[in-house]
């Protein structure tokens, strides 16, 4: 997310009327630290994409005006993305978005990074972590009920269980460390 930060702070406003030059400058900055393996994107004020690198087929010009995501960035805030499944790259994957403001505080567009949740070195230690022959570990956001990352390749992305069906993970949602 710092990095997002970094880059809104220094991407010249001036290119986001210019999209071939915003996606050079994307492309640049994505060379020099590929963490965001999925793409550098830039969204318009009405969720329009008007740049991304990698360039992926579908992504520039399609809407994301719904996403609660992009939502909370054009209100001024930063965040990280529910998980989801990429509508375009069709992977898992972790979107993070900060807004570009204008001298004045205004927001001109959203800058979104995506990074793949099955990157190499992105959460290696619980998709390939064990405990014992059998046991294993699970990332789960509670907001979205889902499993974000798994030594269980399966549960990617998948719902958590109901209530009632696991009686240590209905605690753990509910707020129990330990």
């Amino acid at each position: 997310r710092r990095l997002l930060d970094q880059l809104a702070a220094t991407l010249p406003h001036s290119l986001l009327g210019q999209p071939a030059r915003l996606e050079a400058w994307l492309a640049e900055r994505h060379r020099l630290n590929p963490v965001f393996n999925l793409g550098l994107l830039v969204i318009d004020t009405g969720g329009r994409v008007i740049a991304d690198f990698p360039q992926v087929a579908g992504r520039r010009g399609a809407s994301a005006a719904s996403n609660p995501g992009f939502q909370r960035a054009m209100h001024g805030e930063a965040g990280i993305g529910a998980p989801l499944f990429g509508t375009f790259t069709k992977q898992p994957a972790l979107p993070m978005g900060v807004p570009l403001k204008d001298g004045r505080g205004r927001v001109e567009a959203v800058l979104v990074g995506v990074t793949a949740l099955t990157a190499p070195d992105f959460l290696d230690r619980i998709n390939q972590g064990r405990i014992g022959e059998t046991g294993g570990f699970l990332l789960v956001s509670p907001v979205d009920k889902r499993f974000v990352a798994a030594s269980d390749p399966d549960l990617l992305l998948k719902p958590t269980p109901p209530p009632g069906v696991n009686l240590l993970h209905d605690r753990a949602m509910s707020g129990f460390r330990g």
